[in-house]
């Protein structure tokens, strides 16, 4: 059986036991994913809607693509690799779809490269077709290329003057950041990418996109110098031993092991894992929806008290779980700074030109701030400012709104996975 870059991160995100179901091909839940998986395939769609027309789509010919898409996505499903997956449910293709929709209209998808193709090695990391016979596979949902000075600003001293091989990954979920450069996933994509399409090409630039926040994070490497070579060769072997680890952990019986706990949030398999509903009944908790409403009720009420004991506990250290740590953890957030309204209201004043809105402008500073606006609203007044601009209208959103925020690290209190820094789901204290 190949490798592949979503296959391999189950094992890192929740357990290695998550990869057996996957590689039997076990019916997952989908619901988790399918507001993703839909804003996935509209955006796909319109991307390749933009390179058979070669031009940029209009906003008009976007929505009718989108819209017969999400058509097709619940009354047939998702064509994935040749195979036919469920219709999915009608209220999450929506949200999926307007989500899709949010992003594409701030950010046109480029009618260039090619949209969801597959990048595949051989043993010896050479470029093979994708399919069973491969070592390893990865899923690209964009490539292209770009010119170096153009459309990519590198230093003198990095004498890459050539072709940029642009590799993107659009992520639908809230927690995407620059984190995902460092991912596993990255690094397959970037060996399989370069493997297959890096001839003729000087740069290697991979982005993350986060299309709720329509944020990117990128990485550059230059393959064909020497620091380039030995980061790759690192890549190679991380992968290499990652596999290994994944293989050896089989036992007797053909599993790899379990290990129920803070990994088990958000697994795909966690309602047919055995492991998972045997830790429960080990410790008293029945698995029939009546008893676990009952439960649950239980576990409400005496949250309030958990908390209280284990913050004491664990004031000084976080207690390990399996999979995890429950304590205090330090979390970064983005805040407007004191002196964003000002900002924003000197932004406005400029784009007014002082048309009869001189008192109501040197008025906003204090308004807004008294409001307490936060990220989002800012974030919403801005686009509304640059609406018309384009990309360069865009690019000074960005700009403006990088300006008007600072970094606030908070305390906060939860289950956390191993593996992150921090999520927005912990109790702040």
């Amino acid at each position: 059986m190949n490798h592949r870059s979503t296959s391999l991160r189950l094992a890192g995100e929740h357990c290695a036991h998550a990869l057996d179901f996957y590689e039997r091909g076990a019916p997952y839940e989908r619901a988790h994913f399918s507001v993703g998986v839909a804003a996935h395939a509209i955006l796909e769609e319109v991307g390749k809607e933009a390179v058979r027309r070669g031009r940029y789509l209009l906003l008009r010919e976007v929505e009718e693509t989108a819209e017969r898409t999400a058509s097709e996505l619940i009354r047939e499903g998702r064509d994935f690799e040749g195979e036919r997956e469920p219709p999915l449910r009608s209220d999450l293709v929506w949200e999926g779809r307007d989500l899709a929709l949010v992003y594409a209209r701030e950010c046109p998808m480029p009618p260039d490269g090619e949209y969801e193709v597959a990048a595949a090695v051989n043993r010896q990391f050479l470029p093979c077709p994708a399919g069973e016979g491969a070592y390893l596979m990865a899923r690209i949902d964009h490539k292209a290329t770009r010119v170096a000075g153009l459309d990519l600003e590198l230093d003198d001293e990095d004498g890459a003057a050539g072709p940029v091989l642009q590799l993107d990954d659009y992520k639908s979920g809230w927690s995407a950041d620059e984190r995902e450069l460092r991912q596993l996933q990255r690094k397959i994509q970037a060996v399989t990418g370069w493997a297959n399409w890096g001839r003729d090409h000087d740069v290697l630039r991979l982005r993350v996109i986060n299309i709720r926040m329509r944020r990117v994070y990128e990485t550059v490497i230059l393959p064909n110098t020497e620091d380039g070579e030995r980061l790759m060769a690192r890549w190679r072997r991380d992968i290499e031993r990652e596999i290994e680890a994944r293989d050896v952990q089989r036992g007797p019986d053909g599993e790899r092991p379990a290990t129920p706990g803070a990994c088990c949030v958000g697994c795909p398999y966690l309602g047919q894992c055995e492991p998972a509903a045997r830790h429960l009944e080990r410790r008293g908790l029945s698995t029939e929806p009546r008893d676990l409403a009952e439960e649950l009720a239980i576990l409400e009420a005496r949250r309030g008290q958990l908390l209280g004991i284990l913050r004491e506990e664990a004031g000084e250290q976080p207690i390990p779980v399996p999979g995890g740590s429950v304590g205090f953890y330090a979390k970064e957030q983005e805040t407007p700074r004191a002196e964003a309204p000002g900002v924003l209201a000197g932004l406005w004043e400029r784009r007014l030109q002082g048309r009869d809105a001189a008192g109501l402008l040197a008025a906003l500073p204090g308004l807004l701030g008294s409001l307490g606006l936060g990220k989002a609203q800012y974030e919403r007044g801005l686009s509304h400012l640059y609406r018309d601009g384009g990309e360069e209208g865009r690019d000074r959103q960005r700009r403006a709104l990088a300006a008007m925020l600072t970094t606030k690290v908070q305390r906060s209190f939860g289950v956390l996975p191993d593996g992150e820094e921090g999520s927005d789901d912990g109790d702040q204290g």
